[in-house]
């Protein structure tokens, strides 16, 4: 599929793909392509699961501007490596509480960019606490990159643990798959980890 997309047609990918009549289609293509296709495959006839990796953006669904994403992706599941709001673990609780507590203009709902940004900072937290007082980028490079450091979030349900230094490379090791329905999304199957093919320090 052309990048960066959408292609002016998606009749020839839907072909190609229901040519070997599946019951699963992984729909790894871009932000801009994932949707339109993810709908001309089901008006193709295709009745089997249809997950992508791109489409779990909270507040979008429901908003008048994603109404026609909602339609499009609706039965999708998405694969996401954010820890979907709608599961209410103890982590999403406290970012809950933390954005009551600053009085946040969304309220407790969390953005995608809000979730990103809390997951970024608890980890720059956790990565400061193990340095500890003595602090500087010799004592920070260290401690993170040494290999001795594995960022943990205090709360259960959060992002996987990540070691350092492969944690600059690799993403953390859990995702949960949720699935659109009725301009929603609703976890088909819960925020778990999986173990992570790089060795701890490499």
């Amino acid at each position: 599929m052309p990048v960066p997309g959408p292609p002016a047609d998606f009749s020839p990918f839907v072909s190609a793909v229901m040519k070997g009549n599946p019951n699963l289609v992984i729909t790894s293509v871009n932000f801009q392509s994932f949707a339109g296709f993810t709908a001309a495959l089901t008006q193709g006839g295709f009745k089997g699961t249809n997950a992508n990796f791109v489409g779990y953006v909270p507040g979008l669904l429901g908003s008048p501007a994603g109404a026609q994403l909602a339609a499009a992706l609706e039965g999708a599941l998405v694969v996401t490596q954010v820890v979907p709001q709608e599961e209410q673990t103890e982590y999403i609780k406290q970012i809950e509480k933390d954005l009551t507590a600053i009085k946040a203009k969304t309220g407790t709902f969390i953005t995608l960019s809000a979730s990103i940004a809390y997951a970024q900072a608890e980890l720059l937290v956790e990565q400061l606490k193990a340095v500890g007082k003595d602090l500087n980028t010799k004592t920070f490079d260290e401690k993170v990159n040494g290999g001795s450091f594995t960022f943990k979030t205090p709360q259960a349900g959060g992002p996987g643990k990540m070691d350092f230094p492969s944690g600059h490379f690799i993403p953390a090791d859990c995702a949960a798959a949720v699935k659109v329905a009725a301009k929603a999304y609703t976890v088909s199957v819960p925020f778990a980890c999986y173990e992570s093919p790089v060795v701890k320090g490499s």
